[in-house]
């Protein structure tokens, strides 16, 4: 008997390249979202090392509280666009992760064919050793007697 050879082989590297592929630009996303969480953690960090810098000084200038509060003025307009850009990368991440869950499906899926036909090519071919070896058993039966 001939070795088991599946006709669709092809589409399931396909699949599996479509899948890691997705799951390269889902670890991208989520890569970048640290990056997000990494400056909005700097941003808070570099507001309370102001504050501390200008509340633990013995004397204070009126212009380092202006710069202080120009200062924490940025912070909360850049902690408000860090906040959206992460809703949005949040937004990216769950269609992301998504396509990539419907890729592996589709592996899955190709898989499952793969071995059910293996499984039957296996069936097969246990079949017709059987036959061989019952055709071999009577053709020695035949000759001994």
């Amino acid at each position: 008997m001939k070795a088991f050879h599946f006709s669709l082989e092809r589409v399931l590297e396909w699949r599996r390249t479509e899948l890691s592929l997705e799951e390269a630009k889902l670890q991208k996303l989520n890569a970048q979202r640290l990056a997000l969480d990494a400056a909005r953690a700097e941003l808070v960090r570099r507001g309370l090392e102001a504050h501390r810098n200008v509340s633990s000084a013995l004397s204070v200038r009126g212009q380092a509280l202006a710069e202080l509060e120009a200062y924490r003025r940025w912070a909360v307009r850049e902690e408000s666009a860090l906040a959206a850009r992460t809703a949005e990368l949040q937004l990216a991440i769950n269609r992301q992760s998504r396509a990539a869950v419907e890729a592996d499906r589709k592996v899955r899926v190709v898989e499952r064919l793969r071995e059910r036909r293996h499984r039957e090519w296996d069936a097969l071919a246990q079949h017709e050793l059987e036959e061989m070896a019952a055709e071999a058993a009577l053709a020695r039966w035949r000759r001994d007697y």
